[in-house]
C-alpha cells in the first residue's frame, strides 16, 4: 500500500503532440480513487489510458505516438513510486521512433537506465479487461498463468517450473502408454472370437480323436491292401499252375489213348516187335499211375492253398478308403482351423495381459500427474501471494472460486477479482481496468473499495454520446456495498 494517500495528491498529466493531443494538454486527478476517461467515440480515450501504463513501465509499443504533422513531443505525470516517494516520470519521443524517459525524485536525481526506471514502479501492464478477454483463447490463458507464477517467491517459481516440467514429462509418458493401452484394446477387440470360430476351439480334441480312428483304419486298409495284392497274386499262381497241370493230364490222357491203340495196331502188324512193345506198354502202363498220381497230388495242393487263400480273402475287411479319405482331409482342416483359432486365442490371452498391464501403468502415470499438479498447487496455496484461494489448473485459473475458463466467468465478477489481483501485482499507484461501459453500480462500488483499500488509483474509459469533448471525471460511489462486500 503507498505511504501518501492518493484521493488527496493532485495528480497531473500534460500531453505534448501525443495522438490526438495536439500541443499542450493538462489534465488533474483529484479526490478519487477511480476515475472515468469519459467522451465519445474517437477522441482518444484509449490513447489517455495507454499514458499510464507508457509512464509506469518505461516503455512505449505504440506507433507513431507523435501527432500527425508534428515532429517530437512528450507525456509527463507525477506519481508515487513503489518506495513511496513522488516521481517527476517524463516520456519524450519524436516521428522517427526515439524515446528517451526520465524520472526524477523528491531530492532531485535522475533516473533514466531503463533497468533503474522500471524499478520504481514494479509494473506488470494488463487491464483488468484483457485479463478477462484472455480468458477465451489457450495463449491468453498462458499469459493469465504466467502472472500468477511471477507472483511466487524466486525459489518457489523454481520448484513450480521443476514440477511443471515433470508434469510434462510424465504428461507425455502417460499419452505413450495410453496409446500402447488403446492399442492393446483394439487387439483384444479383434482376437474375440464368434460363435462358429468357438465351436471349433472347444471341438479341437474331439478332432483330434476322431482323426486319430480315421488315420488307424487307414493304416489297416494299407496293410489289408499288402495282403491282399499278395494273397491275389498267389491266388493267381495257384489258379494258372491248376489250369496248367489240367492242360498237361488231359495232354497225358489224350497221348495215353493215341500211343496205346498205335501200340496195338503195331503189336498186330508187327509181330516181331511183340516183346518190345509189351515191355514197352507194361513200363509205360506201371509209371503213368505214378505219374498220374503225383500230378494228381500236387493238384490236390494247389486247389487246397486255393482255398486257403480264398478264404483268407474272405477274412479281409473291406473298407470305403474314398470316404476315409475325404473324412480324414475334413477333420485334418478342421483341425488346422482350430489351431488357427486356438493361437489366436493365446495372443489374445497375452495381449489381454499386457492390455491389463498398460491399464495399470496408465492409470499409475495418472496418480503421478495428479500428485504432481497437488504438489503445484500446494506450491501455490503455501506462498501467500496476497490473493485467496488461488490455483492454476490444467488450462486456466481459479481466483476466490472462480475459474476464467472459455465461457465460465461473467465480466463484471472477473472485473472485480482481476482488480484485487492488479493491486497485488503491480507495486505501481494506478491500475487501468478497462471498459466501464458494462459495469453496473455495485460493482463500481467495489472498485472504488478495492482501489482505496490498497491505496490505488484504477482508470476506466467510458462513452458519452452526448458529450463533445474527452473529459477526466472521479467516481462518487454510490454507497450500495454491504460491510463485507469487498
Amino acid at each position: 500500500m503507498m505511504s501518501k494517500n492518493l484521493a488527496d495528491l493532485e495528480i497531473p498529466l500534460r500531453f505534448n503532440n501525443y495522438k490526438r493531443f495536439k500541443g499542450d494538454n493538462e489534465f488533474v486527478l483529484k479526490d478519487s480513487y477511480v476515475y472515468f476517461i469519459s467522451g465519445p467515440c474517437d477522441t482518444g480515450k484509449t490513447s489517455f489510458k495507454d499514458v499510464f501504463a507508457i509512464l509506469q513501465s518505461g516503455k512505449n509499443d505504440i506507433d507513431q505516438p507523435v501527432t500527425r504533422g508534428e515532429e517530437e513531443g512528450f507525456i509527463e505525470t507525477k506519481i508515487p513510486g513503489a518506495d513511496g516517494k513522488m516521481y517527476l516520470i517524463r516520456h519524450d519521443f519524436t516521428d522517427e521512433s526515439h524515446n528517451k524517459f526520465v524520472a526524477i525524485d523528491e531530492d532531485g536525481k535522475k533516473i533514466s537506465a531503463p533497468g533503474d526506471f522500471r524499478k520504481i514502479f514494479n509494473y506488470t501492464h494488463f487491464t483488468a479487461e484483457e485479463f478477462f478477454l484472455w480468458t477465451d483463447k489457450a495463449d491468453g490463458r498462458k499469459k493469465q498463468r504466467e502472472i500468477i507464477l511471477n507472483l511466487l517467491p524466486e525459489q518457489s517459481l523454481t520448484k513450480y517450473n521443476e514440477l511443471d516440467q515433470l508434469e510434462l514429462v510424465r504428461y507425455d509418458e502417460r499419452t505413450e502408454k495410453g496409446k500402447i493401452k488403446d492399442q492393446f484394446i483394439e487387439l483384444c477387440k479383434s482376437g474375440r472370437l464368434n460363435e462358429d470360430e468357438q465351436v471349433y476351439v472347444d471341438n479341437l480334441q474331439e478332432y483330434k480323436n476322431k482323426l486319430s480312428g480315421i488315420q488307424e483304419r487307414l493304416n489297416k486298409v494299407s496293410t489289408t491292401n499288402v495282403q491282399r495284392s499278395s494273397l491275389e497274386s498267389r491266388q493267381k499262381e495257384l489258379t494258372s499252375n491248376i489250369n496248367n497241370i489240367g492242360v498237361t493230364i488231359n495232354n497225358a490222357v489224350s497221348r495215353y489213348n493215341t500211343d496205346l491203340s498205335e501200340l496195338n495196331s503195331t503189336i498186330t502188324e508187327l509181330e516181331e516187335k511183340l516183346l518190345k512193345a509189351k515191355e514197352r506198354r507194361e513200363a509205360l502202363q506201371n509209371q503213368f499211375p505214378l505219374e498220374k498220381r503225383k500230378a494228381e497230388d500236387q493238384l490236390a495242393n494247389y486247389r487246397e492253398d486255393l482255398g486257403k487263400v480264398n478264404n483268407e480273402l474272405g477274412q479281409l475287411p473291406s473298407e470305403n478308403t474314398d470316404e476315409l479319405l475325404k473324412e480324414k482331409s475334413q477333420l485334418e482342416a478342421s483341425i488346422e482351423i482350430a489351431n488357427t483359432i486356438k493361437a489366436r486365442v493365446m495372443n489374445l490371452n497375452e495381449n489381454t495381459t499386457k492390455k491389463d498391464q498398460a491399464i495399470r501403468e496408465y492409470e499409475e502415470m495418472t496418480r503421478v500427474i495428479d500428485k504432481i499438479r497437488e504438489d503445484k498447487k500446494e506450491l501455490i496455496a503455501s506462498a501467500n501471494l496476497g490473493i485467496q484461494n488461488i490455483s492454476i489448473e490444467d488450462d486456466y485459473v481459479m481466483i476466490d472460486g472462480f475459474p476464467f475458463k472459455e465461457n465460465q466467468i461473467a465480466k463484471s465478477q472477473a472485473i472485480v477479482i482481476v482488480a484485487k489481483l492488479m493491486c497485488v501485482i503491480n507495486q505501481s499507484p494506478i491500475q487501468v481496468i478497462g471498459s466501464a461501459n458494462d459495469l453496473d453500480w455495485p460493482i463500481l462500488d467495489k472498485l472504488y473499495e478495492i482501489a482505496k483499500t490498497n491505496g490505488k488509483i484504477m482508470i476506466l474509459d467510458q462513452v458519452d454520446r452526448d458529450a463533445t469533448d474527452l473529459a477526466v471525471i472521479g467516481y462518487e460511489p454510490k454507497g450500495l456495498l454491504g460491510n463485507d462486500a469487498v
